[in-house]
């Protein structure tokens, strides 16, 4: 009984472990560059600007303080937006 603790024990440890690295050190830089280089290869005319991106549970991102213009028109402001891709 003391072995099946023990190994519950590192499991959990080794699962905050990761969680908190996987939330402490996300690529939030690298995200929002993806972000908006698909989106203008997409459309052109087209701008997004994002003031933050986090990760989100469950498994997705939020992308804060987001605005959105077409051609120097301004179409949409969002304070958050979730971004959560559809498993099934």
């Amino acid at each position: 009984m003391k072995i099946n603790r023990k190994w519950l024990l590192y499991f959990l440890f080794v699962l905050t472990l990761t969680a908190s690295f996987i939330y402490y050190l996300f690529p939030s830089d690298q995200v929002k560059n993806f972000i908006n280089f698909n989106l203008n290869n997409t459309y052109p005319d087209i701008r997004l600007t994002i003031d933050h991106i986090k990760p989100a549970f469950p498994p997705g991102v939020r992308l804060d303080n987001v605005n959105l213009y077409q051609m120097d028109n301004f179409l949409l402001n969002a304070d958050q937006i979730k971004i959560i891709p559809d498993f099934l």
